[in-house]
Order: C-alpha cells, then sequence, then structure tokens
C-alpha cells in the first residue's frame, strides 16, 4: 500500500525534502538504481547543499530514504520527487513511498520555534516557584520525619509530574503569543 504525501507545492525557500520508500530484497537494486538516476537529474535542477541515501533491511524489505538538501528549491524537484514515488507505486517497486518536505529552522512559523533562553526560564520560573510552595506547605506534616534526601525526592517528583503535565502546558498555551515574539 503507498503513502504518498507531497509537501507545498510551491517551495521557494531553503530546506530539505525527503522520499521514502520501502521495497522487497528481489526489487531493491532497481529503486536505488531509480534514486541514483533522479539524483543526478536533480543536480542539474538546482543548486544542492547536500544527498543523503540511506538503506536498512528488516524482514525482507529494504527501506531508503533519500533526503536533498537545497539552498532554494523548486516546484521542479518536487514534482520529480514526486513522479518517482509515482512511479514506484504504479510499478509496484515499493510498498509504500512517502515524500515530504522539512522546512529549515529560518523558514520555520513564529510558532515553531523554541522561545529565547530568558522567557523559557521566566516561564519555567512561574511554573516551578508557587508550585513548590505550595507543595511544600501541603506536605510538610507528612515528610517532616523522613530523612531530607527522601522529602526532596517526594516533593520533586510530584513537582516535576505537575509541571509536566499541568502547568507548564497550561502557560504554554497561555502565553503562545508571548513566547512567539
Amino acid at each position: 500500500m503507498l503513502n504518498f504525501r507531497h509537501g507545498r507545492s510551491t517551495l521557494s525557500t531553503r530546506g530539505s525534502i525527503a522520499l521514502t520508500v520501502a521495497a522487497p530484497t528481489d526489487r531493491a537494486g532497481e529503486v536505488a538504481s531509480q534514486i541514483a538516476s533522479a539524483l543526478e537529474e536533480i543536480r542539474t535542477i538546482c543548486s544542492m547543499e547536500g544527498a543523503n541515501i540511506r538503506e536498512c533491511k528488516a524482514d525482507g524489505v529494504h527501506h531508503f530514504t533519500f533526503e536533498l538538501i537545497v539552498r532554494r528549491q523548486s516546484v521542479d524537484v518536487t514534482n520529480r520527487l514526486g513522479e518517482l514515488a509515482r512511479n514506484f507505486q504504479v510499478s509496484g517497486y515499493g510498498h509504500s513511498a512517502k515524500l515530504q518536505y522539512i522546512k529549515a529552522d529560518a523558514d520555520m512559523d513564529t510558532s515553531q520555534r523554541q522561545p529565547i533562553f530568558w522567557k523559557r526560564w521566566l516561564l519555567s520560573m512561574i511554573a516551578v516557584y508557587p508550585a513548590l510552595v505550595v507543595l511544600f506547605y501541603l506536605l510538610r506534616s507528612m515528610i517532616s520525619g523522613l530523612p531530607t534526601p527522601v522529602s526532596l525526592f517526594i516533593v520533586a517528583f510530584l513537582l516535576t509530574g505537575l509541571n509536566v503535565r499541568y502547568i507548564l502546558p497550561f502557560l504554554n498555551n497561555r502565553l503562545k503569543s508571548w513566547l512567539g515574539q
């Protein structure tokens, strides 16, 4: 069964485009040959920063991943790889094929970028300090007789669980626009 996913139709920014194909062992040579000839053709279309072909074999199936890193992608490159993926489906060479565009960091949406350090630090402090104070006072009577490392472990265990599951996702969602600025 073919799982074909095509990225954006007009690619004009730096990034990479990857074609992943799974083929039976008896067809692996043909698939590798077609990928290599496509690479030669694509080199004439665009300026590449690099290309990578990885192969692994599992359960009698060869998995090929062909990743192309380019400065400026053209629709021709995307169309050529999309055509290659469709050819694998029609010819029966591949069990599955997937084509996807991977944006470069500079091309990511603001919501996908990691916030700057001081904002992440401030958000962590807003999440950790109040929860730590509340946990300390709530658990003080229960953990007062325990050795200090054990009582600290209990507080840290509960604090990290609360922060990871509830507090930080809530704060990230509420402060999404501020974090993305």
